[in-house]
């Protein structure tokens, strides 16, 4: 399966563009601020229905137009499917798949992705929200029902935490925390479950991959969880109970601090290289090895699952990579189709098959082919 044609119109700054990807590696290649991330970004929009960096769905659309239209075609070897996206300046965005009519929960694996932005190279030694992203991001492609019960989770957290920050004023609003509490149990225990699941896969996948990139360094991944509960992985009806036990005994303290301070919005990974905690003693070097290998090994969890290898979209990440792995994201990950985003001429002149398309100011200025073609 790949993305084998992707239709803009009204987007970012592409007026109108219509480009046919490679089945393996497409270099998009260009100076600053031409619209390489756009494409990327316009590329994991028809996987997920947001756009990884827009706060509003309005931003996408280019300046002066009412809408944006996204259209992709995707090969998925004996047939082919569509996924079509307008966004409106003003009210909700419309998905179609197939020309039919369609919610956003059901992109979940028609088009998956694995993205890696600057920002992910800094995953080990950013604080513990970066790394629940990660595992977010792949659980909600692979299980609708996560998705959900993320959402009424966070959903839950946030309205406590009001509830809380208002209790000095208004001690009645107290009477309710038992039951946000319970619900925060509830939906808390099914999270974990699912977590613990896909970090024991993680934490066997990402230890080859991160060898096979550093030269031999070890990497292990352990699940950090609320500290009363035993085991991650137990039933349901247990880890509600730790989970809710915690939270009475933490009332005192969430009142005196407005804020929920006990579940699975604080979970977190622990991470070594070499038996040593990564984010307190790994290089630069290190970390960014870790990153791109946890990535590189949550791709390969979604293949096991969906049977089919996901896009893999890299932005800008090559200039922040020493030679050696550059080398292995341009020319060694070859199963799948991978975008990747980058400036350097050096990048460019060093691919050995794939597709190289040139960016310039909203328009794709050129276009080169090497090696082997799908």
């Amino acid at each position: 399966m790949y993305l084998q044609k992707l239709s803009l119109t009204d987007y970012r700054n592409y007026s109108l563009a219509e480009i046919t990807f490679h089945p393996g590696v497409n270099l998009l290649y260009g100076g600053n601020a031409q619209g390489k991330t756009n494409l990327l970004e316009a590329v994991e929009l028809l996987s997920s229905g947001k756009a990884f960096r827009a706060a509003r769905d309005a931003e996408a659309v280019r300046f002066g137009a009412d809408h944006a239209r996204l259209r992709g075609e995707i090969n998925c070897g004996s047939r082919s499917r569509e996924i079509d996206i307008t966004i409106p300046r003003e009210g909700k965005k419309i998905i179609r798949i197939d020309k039919s009519p369609a919610a956003a929960q059901s992109l979940a694996g028609k088009l998956p992705c694995v993205l890696f932005t600057p920002e992910h190279l800094n995953l080990i030694k950013s604080g513990p929200a970066e790394r629940r992203k990660l595992i977010n991001s792949i659980l909600c492609q692979l299980r609708p029902r996560y998705s959900a019960l993320l959402t009424q989770y966070n959903r839950t957290v946030v309205q406590k935490t009001a509830i809380l920050r208002q209790a000095e004023e208004r001690s009645d609003m107290l009477q309710v925390l038992e039951d946000y509490n319970r619900r925060m149990a509830e939906i808390g225990a099914e999270l974990i479950r699912f977590r613990a699941a896909f970090v024991r896969i993680l934490a066997k996948a990402a230890p080859r991959l991160h060898a096979e990139i550093s030269g031999g360094e070890e990497l292990s991944v352990a699940y950090e969880t609320v500290s009363a509960v035993d085991d991650p992985s137990a039933e349901s009806e247990v880890l509600k109970n730790q989970l809710y036990s915690r939270l009475c005994a933490l009332r005192a303290a969430e009142i005196a601090a407005r804020a929920c301070l006990s579940g699975p919005h604080r979970d977190d990974l622990l991470i070594t290289v070499d038996g040593r905690e990564a984010r307190q003693y790994a290089s630069q070097g290190q970390c960014r090895t870790a990153a791109v290998a946890l990535k590189l090994a949550s791709r390969h969890i979604m293949e096991k699952e969906l049977g089919v290898i996901p896009l893999l979209l890299l932005d800008d990440i090559l200039s922040e990579l020493d030679a050696r792995r550059q080398d292995y994201v341009l020319n060694r990950i070859d199963r799948g189709q991978i975008f990747i985003t980058g400036c350097e001429d050096e990048a460019a002149r060093r691919l050995r098959a794939g597709r190289i398309f040139e960016i310039s100011a909203g328009t794709v200025a050129g276009r080169r082919d090497f090696g082997r073609m799908g």
